[in-house]
């Protein structure tokens, strides 16, 4: 199985790739979601763009296109700081899964 499916598993420390679209339903009727940036500090933007230079290189992520946006808020856990990425405007206007993954 591991042969037939290489590329969705992470070896020599890369990450796994499993191409797929994702598509997220809302209420009908809703207008784009757009939130402006957060003030952050200049070590914050840091962080912001060394995670996102690192994931656009790994190909975790793609330059999106989409005019919808929320705002990146960089969270500190154990003295490491941690990208976090606000959806809570988005999640009020999703459409819940009728069976969703445990």
């Amino acid at each position: 199985m591991l042969k037939s499916h290489v590329k969705a598993f992470g070896f020599d420390r890369r990450l796994g790739h499993c191409p797929g679209r994702a598509h997220m339903r809302t209420v009908d009727g809703q207008v784009l979601i757009v939130v402006p940036l957060y003030g952050s500090s200049p070590e914050k933007w840091r962080v912001i763009e060394e995670q996102l230079d690192k994931w656009l290189e790994l190909g975790v992520i793609e330059p999106s296109i989409s005019p919808c946006g929320a705002p990146v808020v960089i969270a500190y856990r154990n003295g490491k700081p941690r990208f976090c990425v606000n959806y809570r405007k988005l999640n009020a206007v999703t459409i819940s899964d009728e069976f969703p993954l445990p």
